[in-house]
């Protein structure tokens, strides 16, 4: 039988939040550091590790602190211990994840929440105040889909509960989805329910005064959220080259250097954010279609409320979906896109087109599929647009 215990406002103790980086970062919680991917957000990380590990991170942590870090891209060797070192952290500190042991073997991977208990026994181990999931995306197991919210805070929501528990802060490292529109929370990578479930949320993106431009060094975190107290002031950064002492020589390697304040807002740096990252937008458009229609056709309009929720650009997806070949079906009276199974590498028609929609087929499948090309995936106009082109294409390919 299930109870309901609860608490008066008389008897509950109200206590001062605590934050390990005054007002960025708070203790005990979920905080995102969020960004275009090669910007520099793993340097910064280690940066703040390795503050944390000499006990100069300004705020409420007593006396340097060993810190826990997860890496589902980087080398240990090669990126994260070199970074770590050349930014100042102590290396007795750092705990950097291998792999989790299963009986006799080993797996380099953590995926969330099924390794939480291994997760929170390590931590109290190794005594870490501090957890970085760099990238934390890339710890959800392929039964949890990114992109929904209700899987998303099933990882998030014991994730939490071990912060607190634990009296331990995590920082989430993710990238920005690529759509040219909306805050920095619905910018995102997966679903929104990511941005809502942390306490706090920095924006990390190149300078838009940066005189390089693109090519430049300069960068500028931003407080886009907090939930807790006031948003701090943004502040200017720099990656910087530095050498460092290996075991067989010198090392090159890099840091985020920070260089004073500046009045640049995470709204001014989403679009720098967009712009350079708009050479990866089908990419990720791609991974979001093939995850959902793995288990079979999916609504053309259900499709796209999940795309937008996403954060992705509808019409980054449907270009997505020209590249990848799938198909739409009509179905009574609506529509539906479906993975199309043909071998990889069809023949490519005219203009770089893909048989017609996708496909090499007999003459009376090519019209199917075109005349599928018209329904609620693209507006009438579009629509008869295309139609009108694939019936040119088939003039010269049939």
């Amino acid at each position: 039988m299930t109870t309901i215990r609860s608490i008066t406002a008389a008897a509950a103790k109200p206590v001062q939040v605590k934050y390990a980086w005054k007002p960025r970062i708070p203790q005990s919680e979920t905080t995102i550091l969020a960004g275009v991917p090669g910007i520099g957000k793993t340097q910064l990380a280690l940066g703040i590790c390795a503050d944390a590990t000499r006990g100069t991170l300004d705020g409420d942590l007593r006396g340097p602190v060993d810190v826990a870090y997860v890496s589902a891209e980087d080398s240990i060797e090669y990126t994260l211990a070199p970074r770590f070192l050349a930014a100042g952290g102590d290396p007795s500190r750092v705990h950097f994840f291998q792999a989790k042991r299963l009986g006799e073997d080993e797996d380099p991977s953590i995926q969330l929440p099924d390794d939480l208990p291994a997760l929170d026994e390590w931590i109290g181990d190794t005594g870490s105040r501090i957890l970085v999931l760099d990238p934390f995306v890339a710890m959800l197991p392929p039964s949890l889909n990114a992109h929904r919210d209700q899987h998303v805070r099933r990882a998030i929501a014991p994730l939490a509960h071990m912060c607190h528990e634990r009296g331990v802060l995590v920082l989430l490292i993710l990238h920005l989805n690529k759509s040219a529109e909306g805050d920095a929370l619905s910018r995102l990578s997966g679903s929104v329910g990511i941005g809502a479930a942390a306490r706090s949320v920095l924006l990390f993106a190149p300078n838009p005064e940066d005189p390089e431009g693109e090519a430049g060094d300069e960068r500028i975190l931003a407080h886009a959220k907090s939930n807790l107290g006031r948003k701090a002031g943004s502040l200017a950064y720099r990656i910087e080259q530095r050498v460092i002492e290996g075991t067989d020589g010198p090392i090159e390697t890099s840091i985020a250097v920070q260089h004073g304040e500046t009045s640049v807002s995470a709204g001014d740096l989403l679009g720098v954010a967009t712009s350079s990252s708009e050479a990866s937008a089908r990419t990720e458009a791609r991974e979001f279609l093939i995850a959902e229609l793995a288990n079979g056709p999916v609504p053309t309009k259900q499709l796209r409320a999940q795309a937008e929720e996403a954060g992705h650009n509808w019409r980054t997806v449907e270009r997505a979906k020209t590249a990848i070949g799938i198909r739409a079906k009509k179905s009574g009276s609506s529509w539906a896109w479906e993975l199309n199974t043909v071998p990889d590498n069809p023949p490519v028609g005219l203009d770089g087109v893909v048989g017609v929609d996708g496909m090499k087929t007999d003459k009376a499948d090519k019209t199917a599929g075109i005349e599928s090309r018209g329904g609620d995936d693209l507006d009438p106009d579009e629509a008869q647009l295309e139609l009108e082109r694939a019936r040119r294409i088939l003039a010269v390919v049939s």
